[in-house]
């Protein structure tokens, strides 16, 4: 993707945090090239991403895979912050066990609080979500309690 779009090593190098966030596509293809390795011999390998249409606003999930028969939603974030809004949409009206994002922090697993607005009416939700740096990516299987 790097070469695709011109980049090489030095030019990334170079970009602060603030550039990076804005270079998420990044961040993204490199994740989703490292979980099409990590499924290539899974019945389910292909790559999944979930989008929830709404009338003021759309929600979409990066990628929605499956792990020792569990789904598992990731979030991809290029920097050290960032909403989670459709990863609490996500868990809030699937339920799945377990949400993963991939950011530039230490791994951390938390117990998210929060609400969300589902068919007008407001509610709360809480689920535990793995947060791992972006290298950690072909560690995942090991790294989660799925």
């Amino acid at each position: 993707m790097n070469a695709v779009c011109g980049l090489n090593w030095n030019t990334i190098a170079r970009l602060d945090e603030s550039a990076l966030v804005n270079e998420g596509a990044i961040a993204e293809q490199f994740i989703g090239q490292h979980l099409l390795e990590l499924l290539a011999d899974s019945p389910n390998r292909e790559l999944n991403y979930w989008l929830r249409e709404g009338r003021s606003n759309n929600v979409e999930l990066d990628f929605v895979i499956t792990l020792n028969g569990q789904i598992v939603p990731i979030e991809v974030k290029a920097g050290a912050t960032g909403s989670l809004k459709s990863l609490h949409q996500f868990m809030g009206e699937k339920g799945a066990p377990l949400a993963v994002r991939f950011d530039l922090n230490l791994p951390n697993r938390q117990t998210i609080n929060t609400r969300i607005k589902k068919n007008s009416q407001v509610r709360d939700i809480q689920y535990p979500l793995q947060s791992l740096p972006l290298y950690l990516v072909e560690r995942l299987p090991d790294l989660l309690d799925v």
